[in-house]
């Protein structure tokens, strides 16, 4: 600190290092005394210290005003994420889904669960009904693996390419 700086700017400069030593860096007391270079009970005094308290306000209050602009840049890159998740290249239409209804939540705009539910129980007896008709049918392979993993020639589908 320089020599030439006035007591009062000296104290004040020592309390704004304090107020960030002790909230952002989590020191200890001892530790900021230290980096100080001034007592434990110089510290302290500076703890007590309404002008310090004032510091810490003004330090709070301005560091939640940036950590308002991160989240808010923050949000806005997950809005953008979300809205590439829906454009159609997306493959997946769970994850399209998952994005609109990620989208319509945070603006408030969510339907509600119980509006989206179907009572399935139709199709699932269509469903079992046909699973019953078919025959059981259980399948032993007898014939090894073919080295990489391939099945046997006569179980192996050849798919051919186009040219």
């Amino acid at each position: 600190m320089a020599k030439n700086m006035s007591h009062e700017a000296l104290r004040r400069q020592r309390m704004m290092d304090l107020a960030r030593m002790k909230l952002i860096e989590r020191h200890t007391d001892e530790e900021c005394a230290q980096s100080l270079q001034v007592s434990l009970r110089t510290v302290g005094y500076y703890k007590s210290d309404p002008d310090y308290l004032a510091i810490v306000e003004e330090a709070k209050k301005e560091w939640r005003t940036g950590a308002e602009f991160q989240v808010h840049e923050l949000a806005k890159t997950a809005l953008e994420t979300m809205a590439d998740l829906m454009k159609p290249e997306t493959r997946s239409e769970h994850v399209r889904y998952e994005a609109a209804k990620a989208i319509g939540d945070w603006l408030g705009l969510g339907v509600k669960e119980t509006e989206t539910a179907h009572d399935d129980r139709e199709e699932l007896a269509r469903l079992l009904k046909i699973q019953e008709e078919r025959p059981l049918q259980i399948t032993i392979f007898q014939q090894p693996v073919k080295p990489g993993g391939f099945l046997p020639d006569g179980l192996a589908r050849v798919v051919e390419a186009e040219p």
